[in-house]
């Protein structure tokens, strides 16, 4: 399973010595748990924004 950079969408490879992920286009490092938390954040941020745009959606249409 190929892990991919919250950041700049790299490939992470692990790095066993460091118990970390490596990004090989940034360099960023995380542990496991930091880029499930990444992850969980933008998880739900999307979830987020797409509420907002219903939101606003059914507004706009109110309007007409």
């Amino acid at each position: 399973m190929a892990v991919y950079c919250p950041e700049c969408g790299g490939v992470m490879l692990y790095d066993p010595r460091e118990r970390k992920y490596v990004c090989t286009s940034c360099g960023l490092c995380l542990s496991k748990a930091e880029l499930e938390r990444l992850r969980l954040r933008r998880e739900r941020g999307e979830d987020e924004r797409e509420r907002l745009k219903g939101e606003y959606l059914e507004w706009w249409l109110k309007k007409k």
